[in-house]
């Protein structure tokens, strides 16, 4: 049972949607992907931020914690939830990170929303292939190939590219007669969560000294700081050096190697780096209220 509390009254400007024309065949969408493009697909770097001495501390929350409960499957010892992103925006193919999150609909995506909206314009072909691998010249899809309905970004992002709302929810449509998280599972979600958390981060890099070809994580613990220059008011840090590709990929606390499922309290945002260029932290916007309130604009 979804542990909510749907009598949310928050005062904030309403979500930017977007839903896939329904003339728009997810077969065809599929089919556009073939192994060339995917191979040849750009991976979307996180931001870039400035150098680190410019990150200040910030207050830990007070606001009401809340809670959506994982979806396990028996018999997940990997986190499948987890998988790679295509899509093609201003005619030209990218890849990201994006991992299933738990709701009625059992089809829920999150990601960061640089992964689906940039540039003024929607992402199309966009794709999500959970425990995605590239093994022996094959882009292996374990799990099936699941393509987007809906997303929800907030008005900051699509107006500004304001980096404390770089987070998005997507909807895919079932594949072969299935909805994604009941067939990989589910992480659930963790919202006003404190500053100093363990989390395991997941997502596809694929800038050296990686490929993209697998996913990769980082365990670390975090904090929240904000950098005025880089008109960040409230970020989660971690001492991790994914870079791009891993866009979107989950930040988990609480992680289950058992179940393959935790609590998603980030999403994979920006990559700093220290005076040298060298990216040395990643960060993830702040999960309050306002993206709770983005949550269920699609997952209740």
């Amino acid at each position: 049972m979804l542990a909510l509390v749907l009598s949310l009254a928050l005062v904030s400007p309403e979500p930017v949607s977007h839903a896939v024309p329904q003339n728009t065949a997810a077969s065809d969408v599929s089919g556009y992907w073939t192994s060339d493009r995917m191979g040849s697909a750009r991976p979307v770097a996180p931001r870039k931020g400035s150098p680190l001495r410019a990150i200040r501390a910030t207050g830990a929350p007070t606001a009401l914690a809340r809670t959506v409960t994982p979806l396990s499957i028996r018999g997940t010892k990997q986190p499948r939830s987890v998988g790679k992103v295509f899509f093609t925006m201003g005619g030209r193919d990218y890849s990201c990170s994006a991992s299933v999150v738990n709701s009625r609909g059992r089809n829920l995506l999150a990601t960061a929303a640089h992964c689906v909206y940039d540039a003024k314009r929607w992402a199309k072909n966009w794709i999500f292939i959970p425990g995605y691998s590239y093994s022996r010249g094959k882009h292996l899809r374990p799990y099936g190939v699941w393509t987007m309905t809906k997303a929800v970004i907030e008005p900051e992002w699509a107006r500004s590219y304001d980096p404390d709302y770089d987070y998005a929810f997507v909807t895919v449509g079932k594949y072969r007669g299935r909805n994604v998280a009941n067939v990989v599972g589910a992480q659930g979600i963790r919202w006003n969560q404190p500053a100093k958390v363990s989390v395991l981060i997941y997502g596809y890099p694929a800038e050296y000294p990686w490929n993209g070809s697998r996913v990769v994580g980082c365990s670390r613990t975090t904090e929240l700081d904000t950098v005025p220059a880089a008109r960040v008011a409230r970020h989660r840090f971690a001492r991790c050096t994914l870079n791009g590709g891993s866009s979107g990929g989950p930040w988990i606390r609480n992680y289950s190697s058992a179940t393959g499922t935790g609590y998603l309290v980030g999403v994979q945002s920006m990559k700093w780096m220290n005076s040298s260029g060298v990216t040395t932290w990643n960060s993830s916007p702040y999960l309050g209220d306002r993206a709770y309130k983005l949550y269920l604009k699609l997952g209740r």
